[in-house]
């Protein structure tokens, strides 16, 4: 194809930019994170593939108002003028929807405990666009949490044991996972491909195989000393005749 022909391709209707999905993975103030990162609008997928990793497991999602408060001066008085945050929003149109027992400080933190995704609340915060102002955390428990009545007993709850953490970030990407072991990687790897292959999507993966290669044993080779002196060899000998070392 020539130059022209390129242009007239690029200028054409049949030239139509495919989004990019990619699973990656790096470092972070010095701990493994894997990335799937999305150009386009896949929070569909994104769900899908949390909603699986939290399939059978209790998970704690956590978020918080990042721009919860604008300050102004007016008439020789400081006014605190608060925008809607998505815990205000959730004590106004989702409270009560369901069975779920979520919990908010105030207008700024909000805290779902649930058997599985809390796809429910998720979708309301992708929907109304608070993901662009809030940050959050999905924790995948190991077992299920103790009982809570309190804000502060609840957000103990993140400090558990658990399988891994997840964050959602249209910014950097649209998936981060963190603090997984070796076998929680794999899973995550797996359903990610899955999702991806179900649904059509071409995935790049860009990640280090190494990990996946059981380490090998370096045996040190038997050392066998032999004596110059008959003598030596001799006291060496046990009562059974056998050499012994010493």
């Amino acid at each position: 194809m020539g130059f022209l022909e390129f242009l007239k391709w690029m200028f054409s209707k049949d030239a139509r930019y495919v989004p990019l999905l990619a699973l990656s993975e790096g470092i972070e103030d010095g701990e493994k994170e894997l990335w799937f990162s999305c150009e386009g609008d896949y929070n569909s997928e994104c769900c899908e593939i949390v909603e699986r990793l939290c399939t059978g497991r209790y998970a704690v999602t956590w978020m918080e108002d990042l721009f919860w408060k604008d300050e102004r001066q007016e008439k020789k008085k400081r006014e605190i003028i608060y925008h809607t945050t998505f815990p205000m929003y959730y004590a106004r149109e989702i409270a009560g929807m369901d069975d779920l027992q979520r919990m908010a400080s105030g207008w700024k933190e909000l805290i779902s405990v649930s058997e599985g995704f809390d796809r429910t609340l998720f979708a309301a915060f992708l929907e109304k666009g608070y993901v662009f102002s809030c940050d959050n955390r999905t924790y995948v428990l190991e077992s299920a949490p103790h009982v809570y009545h309190t804000f502060s007993e609840v957000q103990a709850l993140r400090e558990l044991p658990c399988r891994l953490t997840i964050e959602y970030t249209p910014c950097d990407g649209a998936l981060i996972f963190r603090d997984y072991s070796l076998a929680v990687r794999r899973e995550i790897i797996r359903t990610v491909k899955d999702v991806c292959r179900e649904r059509g999507h071409e995935l790049t993966v860009l990640l280090d195989e190494t990990q996946e290669k059981p380490r090998s044993c370096n045996f040190a080779a038997p050392r066998f000393f032999v004596s110059r002196s008959p003598r030596a060899f001799e006291d060496t000998r046990g009562a059974s005749g056998r050499i012994c070392s010493r």
